[in-house]
Order: structure tokens, then sequence, then C-alpha cells
């Protein structure tokens, strides 16, 4: 979304995700550069474990 102007840099904004398979969540992300070159993204937001694995050999 920085990359593209569609947020400024470094404004927080709200991302919604997962309503369409019945797991609907929120985060605050906000990205740090200008459109060409973003060095710098922050994550925010609840968690909830749904599952784990591990990965034996790269593919």
């Amino acid at each position: 979304m920085r990359r593209h102007g569609r947020i400024g840099d470094g404004v927080p904004t709200l991302l919604r995700q997962g309503r369409f398979t019945g797991r609907p969540s929120e985060m605050t992300i906000s990205a740090h550069g200008d459109g060409g070159s973003v060095h710098t993204m922050e994550v925010g937001g609840s968690v909830a474990i749904v599952g784990e694995g591990q990965l034996a050999e790269l593919p």
C-alpha cells in the first residue's frame, strides 16, 4: 500500500482480513520509506495460534 501511494509514510493504518474465511481479524500496519523503497514495516494486533508446524528442508 505504501509503495503504491495508498498510505502515507509512517501513517498507522487499520487492515482487516479473514472475513470470508470466518476468521475476521484486524491489525495496524505502517510503512516507512518512499514509494520505490520501503525500508521499515510495523505490524501490530492480537494473535491466536491456530496451528504450528516444522519445515524439514527447503523446497
